[in-house]
């Protein structure tokens, strides 16, 4: 490691080196990514008091920042006396298995919270109406009926709902979801899966081997399953580059099989429409902007157990977009639960009301 190879080379830096393996250790599990207004990565830096917060994927409380590297915690959901105030320490769109990795990988526990240990919402439920779109598209009144959603807070949708892939078998049009494998001629290795399913380490977990259609009963080949594996990855790429042109031009790629082949609410398609409605606005291509920002909305309102700031700025981002190619249906009432949302996540003295109140409509 770094502090052997430094006490064999520069015996005098051995001291020098372990504190800086302290302090390198102490970044990595409590640093906080200081944001802009609009949630883009400017630095990283130490808030001694909100380390001091546990994790949750549940969580009371969530981390907005406002004037630069002002840190204000803010609670999402009403708090009765004596409960514990927590915070989530990533993305909470993904489903329980991809959560509990993260954390274990870079924070080095395994969550047990309320809706990780306690398996909730229990499998298959899913927010009323989420999981099929009416045939044609939405429209203004679905939106208000996303936000309501978003706004009260709720289970959000099952980790099953959160994996779906779309059974692939000509006529079928069924949903696949982790489930034992039906005959044993089908079934995949662990071992495979785990390199092919964007699921596996929750499937091996529970002893799945295969992703099961709910309406034909058969398992999904495999290599439908890297397919949509390696979508997902993409999209979280694209996700988790923060701005990167780089990064987001993996959403490109992305979007359009993780629509063809996915659940509505699988995970990897919050992921991927955001990151490419960022990449098209960077490219002033409007409207395809707007159709991805859109989509985006759906999934980070149903998704989502609760109100959450990244909800909050899209949804901003939503109503700039519209504004400005004049697409003004409903756009107040949008624009009001907009102000209600952004009431529980930033405030109301946050300079994202400024915004919101210069959008025209």
């Amino acid at each position: 490691d770094l502090a052997a190879w430094l006490r064999q080379r520069v015996p005098a830096a051995a001291d020098a080196a372990g504190l800086a393996l302290r302090v390198l250790g102490a970044v990595v599990s409590n640093a906080f990514t200081v944001t802009d207004e609009e949630g883009r990565p400017l630095a990283l830096a130490l808030y001694p008091g909100a380390a001091a917060y546990n994790h949750s994927c549940m969580p009371r409380a969530a981390m907005v920042f406002k004037g630069g590297s002002e840190l204000e915690v803010r609670t999402m959901r009403e708090v009765q006396a004596g409960e514990e105030v927590t915070i989530a320490y990533m993305d909470l769109g993904p489903p329980r298995h991809q959560r509990r990795q993260q954390l274990c990988e870079q924070y080095r526990f395994d969550c047990a919270c309320e809706r990780c240990g306690g398996y909730f919402p229990a499998a298959g439920s899913s927010p009323a109406g989420a999981r099929r779109p009416r045939p044609g598209g939405t429209d203004s009144s679905d939106e208000v009926r996303w936000l309501g959603h978003a706004v009260r807070g709720g289970a959000g949708a099952a980790d099953d709902v959160l994996q779906e892939i779309c059974c692939d078998r000509s006529g079928c049009g069924g949903l696949a979801q982790p489930g034992a494998a039906p005959a044993a001629s089908h079934a995949l290795s662990p071992g495979t899966l785990a390199q092919q399913a964007p699921s596996a380490g929750d499937a091996a977990a529970a002893g799945f081997a295969v992703f099961v259609c709910q309406r034909c009963e058969k398992p999904c080949p495999g290599r439908h399953l890297e397919a949509m594996a390696r979508a997902a990855r993409l999209a979280e790429l694209a996700y988790a580059g923060g701005g990167s042109r780089g990064y987001e031009a993996f959403a490109r790629e992305a979007v359009a099989p993780l629509r063809r082949g996915t659940g509505e609410l699988h995970a990897a398609r919050a992921q991927a429409e955001v990151a490419a409605m960022r990449l098209a606005v960077e490219e002033g291509r409007w409207r395809e902007a707007e159709e991805h920002a859109t989509s985006g909305l759906r999934l980070l309102c149903l998704g989502r157990p609760q109100p959450s700031p990244e909800t909050t700025v899209h949804l901003l981002h939503l109503l700039k977009l519209r504004g400005f190619l004049g697409k003004l249906q409903d756009f107040e009432s949008i624009r009001g639960a907009a102000y209600e949302l952004l009431e529980i996540t930033h405030g109301v003295h946050h300079p994202l009301r400024e915004q919101l109140r210069e959008i025209a409509g």
